[in-house]
């Protein structure tokens, strides 16, 4: 499993020049954090496919519960080839609210 950390667009961060690898996870945004590589969770259970399991982590998208937000952020992965040859799953979990 890749544990590589990227900056959108799959580029390597030592490309960029004066890239701030130090800033932490909750002062990136959305479309940032969907390239940098999430270890998996103990606590969590690993997703069972057709093909194989699949642990916790790996590369996360967060969607906001704005539906606008939300749009510009897959428009923004689709565009930075976020699901690419690589990708092995697409697990998704949804909360929906009990009316």
């Amino acid at each position: 499993m890749d544990s590589t950390y990227f900056v959108p667009g799959w580029i390597p961060p030592t490309w960029i020049h004066d890239y701030n690898d130090s800033l932490p996870m909750s002062k990136r945004i959305r479309l940032e954090r969907a390239f940098l590589f999430t270890e998996p969770d103990p606590n969590h259970s690993d997703f069972s496919g057709k093909v194989a399991s699949y642990p916790s982590g790996g590369y996360i998208a967060d969607l906001t519960d704005d539906p606008l937000e939300a749009t510009q952020l897959l428009a923004d992965l689709e565009a930075n080839n976020w699901i690419d040859q690589y990708t092995r799953a697409l697990p998704s979990s949804l909360l929906l609210p009990y009316l």
